[in-house]
């Protein structure tokens, strides 16, 4: 396999690893979870199975990035480990029944959002052109 097919598929296939391990750990556990929308259970269960497409995909997305960088780039390891991080603090506040930690990173994801656009606006990951930019006006 050559080196280009190789750094678009090996992230996907440990995508899927992770997916099959972890749902393999919770059906032996008493089966796999699934969530309902907005918490209520009036509104339709997205499973956990899910994983199984999503993950992948993640990783096909970071594996296409990285081919197309020429290579795994140091922001691109950061964001990756910072967002294996969030995704820990969020499952570990969900699972201990943290609700108030749980809304507060969810929420607070959205205030960093909008303060890297508003804030720092000329400031860009990769100083790429297709990183989306506001003026300075988008804030007032």
């Amino acid at each position: 396999m050559p080196s280009s097919s190789r750094l678009l598929f090996i992230p996907a296939l440990v995508g899927l690893l992770y997916a099959c391990v972890q749902l393999a750990l919770e059906w032996s556990g008493g089966g796999v979870q699934s969530h309902h929308l907005l918490n209520r259970a009036d509104m339709p269960a997205i499973s956990n199975w899910l994983g199984l497409l999503t993950l992948p995909a993640v990783g096909l997305a970071f594996g296409w990035r990285a081919r197309r960088l020429g290579g795994v780039t140091r922001a691109m390891w950061a964001g990756l480990i910072v967002s294996f991080l969030y995704g820990t603090a969020m499952a570990t506040g969900f699972k201990l029944g943290a609700g108030g930690v749980t809304q507060a990173l969810f929420l607070g994801l959205f205030g960093v959002r909008s303060w890297r656009r508003c804030i720092a606006p000329n400031a860009s990951p990769a100083s790429s052109p297709a990183w989306p930019s506001l003026s300075a006006a988008c804030c007032r």
